[in-house]
């Protein structure tokens, strides 16, 4: 099967945010099942997901949950990131697991549920600032907008049922005209340039997000094959390392340089198990 090039260079630029919660114990929605080796907190999440980074390059960003991985400092866990070659990405709010939100978080009928979610949502703005979140900084201009369209929203209904509302001694209709030029083109314009700053912001943090190196150290073809895969070195010699159903093949990479991968499938659609590939690669 011949891969379209613009899938292939769209592959080539994928960037993948790894949660912290991935590194540690896992199983199914029946059971957890514990692992020797797993992180004890934050720092060393993000310890491990920079190992991932290192060797693959299209992993530069970790997400993080609160409260499980809160720490004292949020700022020195932001520099031992950057330390090891990664950054903090979203920050991940915990408002559905305590037995309070069964009715709901921030729309809760109670009102000390809400305020509770509320502050909760608040502390992790916190967080994300003191962390460098971009993907934060990118959702709260989209908030501050959204209450600037719906206040003036608001007001434009508001305005006419107080201004132009029944005087005492009034009888009849108040004069009618067909149209108002100049508030239908605010309607008209205002949603078009809405869209436009939503469109900026978001290509503009998507881009740095995906952000690949455009002369990687390696290359190297990913193909699938029928019940496993076959790892093709492309700019080191050529070599193949190809496995069968009973012996998946171990992909060798450098510490420390940049990888580019091309993934293709000539005759299945293939998946893989990213907790096998991490355990390889460490």
């Amino acid at each position: 099967m011949t891969v379209p090039p613009n899938v292939a260079a769209g592959l080539n630029q994928l960037q993948i945010e790894l949660p912290s919660w991935a590194f540690g114990n896992s199983g199914t929605r029946f059971k957890v099942f514990p692992q020797a080796g797993v992180p004890r907190d934050a720092y060393e999440k993000v310890s491990d997901a920079a190992t991932v980074h290192r060797f693959t390059g299209v992993a530069p960003s970790v997400a993080i949950h609160i409260p499980w991985d809160k720490v004292d400092d949020f700022a020195d866990l932001r520099r031992h990131a950057e330390a090891e070659g990664v950054t903090i990405g979203a920050v991940n709010p915990n408002v559905f697991q305590e037995n309070e939100y069964m009715l709901g978080s921030v729309c809760n009928p109670d009102p000390g549920v809400r305020r509770k979610a509320t502050d909760h949502l608040l502390e992790c703005i916190e967080i994300a600032e003191t962390t460098g979140s971009t993907i934060l900084s990118l959702w709260q201009g989209s908030w501050v907008a959204a209450f600037a369209v719906g206040a003036l929203t608001w007001g434009l209904i508001l305005w006419p049922v107080i201004a132009h509302r029944r005087k005492r001694g009034e009888t009849g209709l108040p004069a009618q005209t067909r149209y108002n030029l100049p508030i239908e083109v605010l309607y008209t314009v205002v949603p078009f340039i809405a869209v436009a700053v939503f469109f900026y912001f978001t290509a503009r943090d998507e881009d740095r997000i995906l952000e690949t190196s455009a002369n990687p150290d390696h290359k190297i073809t990913v193909t699938g094959i029928q019940w496993s895969w076959q790892f093709t070195y492309t700019s080191d010699g050529g070599a193949q390392t190809t496995g069968t159903p009973g012996k998946p093949p171990t992909l060798v990479l450098p510490e420390g340089e940049s990888v580019q991968f091309r993934l293709v499938s000539d005759d299945v659609i293939t998946r893989s198990g990213c907790r096998r590939s991490c355990s390889r690669w460490t």
